[in-house]
């Protein structure tokens, strides 16, 4: 029960998520594909398309040590081109369920109709300073809104005064 004065909560709570680019080794074929990780489970239609992937150390040289944070558990889009596909990665034709960074304009297309705001502001401040995300690479900040985000339209060029006498 909310306390007097305070706005009850809303009925659709928003959520910010960073989308990342990550390299993600395939130890079978031995291939690295980059793909698209969010930094949580996101709020809305998008976290039907988000699963917890385990993501193989790179490398046996850099172990574990008592100070290290296990970051290995990742949260994952799925693939929409590649729902059951095979992949092109080293001629495997190994079937690959997860989204890759070639597909981020089909992302694009399913944020914005599918009501999340890209806060394109909060990325480019992000990329400018001094963070650094150990290994990934920050592709765009959303938030779900809950009703489709479309850009404001264009304004429309002037007329241009005519040069000759009519």
């Amino acid at each position: 029960m909310p306390l007097r004065g305070n706005p009850p909560l809303p009925p659709t709570p928003k959520r910010t998520v960073c989308v990342f680019s990550e390299p993600y080794l395939d130890r079978i074929t031995k291939c690295y594909l980059n793909l698209l990780t969010v930094s949580a489970m996101p709020v809305g239609p998008l976290g039907e398309h988000v699963h917890r992937v385990v993501f193989p150390r790179a490398s046996s040289l850099d172990p574990p040590g008592p100070c290290t944070i296990d970051h290995s558990c990742k949260w994952v889009l799925s693939s929409f081109l590649r729902d059951g596909a095979a992949t092109a990665c080293c001629g495997s034709g190994r079937r690959e369920p997860w989204m890759q960074t070639d597909e981020f304009p089909e992302l694009l297309s399913y944020l914005v109709e599918g009501g999340y705001y890209l806060d394109t502001k909060v990325a480019d401040m992000m990329n400018h300073s001094s963070i650094h995300y150990a290994g990934k690479t920050l592709v765009c900040v959303l938030t779900y809104v809950g009703h489709p985000v479309l850009p404001l339209p264009s304004p429309s060029p002037s007329p241009l005064p005519s040069l000759l006498p009519s």
